[in-house]
């Protein structure tokens, strides 16, 4: 049972992770391509 949380809190915890990585990612893109235009 204890495995079994802290594999979903290893997964929750890369899935937020990626998110905020492509995330900021896409809004540095945002951003450069707004004042490149």
């Amino acid at each position: 049972m204890a495995t079994t949380l802290r594999y979903m809190y290893n997964d929750i915890r890369s899935i937020i992770h990626s998110f905020f990585v492509h995330g900021t990612n896409f809004i540095i893109i945002s951003y450069s391509n707004f004042y490149v235009t």
